[in-house]
């Protein structure tokens, strides 16, 4: 390990990126200097991505584990659950309480109830679902009664969640004949199980609607989108597949003719699913706008066509750091041997995490188009350095699918924060 290794910001670091190589390093070296700093991560949510990224408590326990003061750890965690913060991920503090509680250990079990159970009483399905990972049904019954008492009291907005979980561990059949003997007697769950219900019913009334705007032309759901009523990317796969007919050279004119940003980009976004048909060059202007989603979608439209024209508006939109993360994609369909060093020079030079995360996507976007060894450099960086688990992970594949993932790398991703990422490198 490196020496830069061995100081509080670099454990830091990789504590907040959930890199493997966190818990290597503890379990090689004392963790005394780094115990603060892994509490505080256990105890706020450092996470990119915090609504999406995969759950990090499990990995935050390997970290436990490795440090050698688990029992330290756990005794300042439930103090510091007996009077949490605003800011406190309780959630995750919950999913440690769940190890320790799967491993005996009752008065871990209680707390994971009693916050369970007071969130539920909020109408919050987290950590409720940890129950279910617990105990199974009598989970699922303790925080489906709790959160029937919470639509009874005016809550709304509940999840099916854990009805979905429920089913998934017992299967659909089983989880349905239990749970209609139960509603017969159980007021609560019935509570719980008409909001559902309900909003199943609204779903379907939605979904009928869907229906009937497909029905819609073009120019009337450009009329609905003026109007703010409609936003293409929620449907325009779904009306091109109802409409392959529709008159594209018409509506291609009518997309150039706009003169409303805002609106011209909205109905481009059609042309990221079918390709523009009066060719790449009415587009390339549109690459210079100062509407950033205009260009956006000018890009996904671009990305139908490959052209030396394409790339040399692409290197000059770089050179004059036109949205980058937006433009870089335009390589992908016209890369050439030497675009990773400007890729990875552009990556070096990125001004925040968020810019750096947008130059990732941007870049695994080009490789996935243009696997060459040469890509090696930048995959590296975007491990070492890309703020999002689910970017690293498409870093480990790509540098799988080129027999170039480095043995230390292999090694620290068994230990890795998103789980896809240890599948990955698991033997068989």
């Amino acid at each position: 390990m490196a020496e830069s290794e061995n100081d509080l910001q670099a454990m830091q670091r990789w504590l907040a990126l959930g890199l493997g190589r966190a818990v290597l390093h503890l379990e090689l070296y004392d963790s005394a200097p780094y115990r603060d700093l892994i509490l505080h991560t256990c105890l706020y949510d450092e996470r990119f991505h915090t609504q999406g990224e995969p759950d990090r408590a499990p990995y935050l326990y390997d970290v436990l584990l490795a440090s050698g003061a688990e029992d330290d750890f756990r005794v300042r965690i439930q103090a510091a659950l007996a009077e949490p913060d605003d800011d406190m991920n309780v959630d995750e503090l919950c999913g440690l309480l769940l190890e320790w509680a799967r491993r005996g250990d009752a008065e871990c079990r209680r707390v994971l109830y009693k916050h369970a159970g007071e969130l539920a009483d909020e109408g919050w399905s987290c950590p409720a679902d940890r129950l279910i990972d617990l105990d199974g049904w009598d989970g699922f019954v303790f925080a489906a009664e709790r959160l029937g008492a919470a639509i009874l009291a005016g809550a709304d907005e509940i999840h099916a969640g854990l009805l979905n979980q429920i089913k998934d561990r017992l299967g659909e059949n089983e989880a349905l004949e239990r749970l209609n003997t139960l509603r017969a007697r159980n007021h609560l769950i019935a509570a719980y199980l008409n909001e559902l219900e309900s909003d199943e019913a609204k779903s379907a009334a939605r979904s009928i609607e869907r229906k009937r705007q497909m029905a819609l032309d073009y120019w009337q759901l450009k009329a609905a989108i003026a109007a703010g009523e409609r936003r293409w990317p929620r449907f325009s796969r779904r009306w091109l597949n109802e409409n392959p007919a529709a008159p594209w050279h018409a509506i291609a004119q009518d997309v150039l003719a706009e003169t409303d940003a805002d609106l011209q980009a909205s109905c481009l976004q059609i042309f990221s699913e079918v390709e523009f048909p009066l060719g790449h060059t009415p587009l390339l202007p549109l690459l210079w706008s100062d509407h950033e989603r205009l260009v956006r979608a000018a890009v996904e439209a671009l990305d139908w066509f490959e052209h030396p024209d394409i790339r040399v508006e692409a290197l000059a939109l770089l050179e004059a750091d036109q949205y980058p993360a937006t433009t870089l994609r335009l390589l992908a369909a016209t890369w050439q041997p030497g675009d990773y060093a400007l890729i990875e020079a552009r990556l070096r030079g990125h001004a925040s995490i968020e810019a750096l995360h947008e130059l990732g996507l941007a870049t695994q976007s080009i490789v996935e188009e243009n696997l060459v060894p040469e890509a090696a450099a930048v995959l590296l960086y975007l491990y070492e350095q890309g703020p999002c688990a689910f970017c690293r992970h498409r870093a480990v594949e790509h540098l799988l699918a080129l027999d170039l993932l480095p043995d230390w790398m292999r090694h620290e991703c068994c230990y890795d924060a998103n789980p896809d990422i240890r599948a990955l490198v698991r033997p068989g």
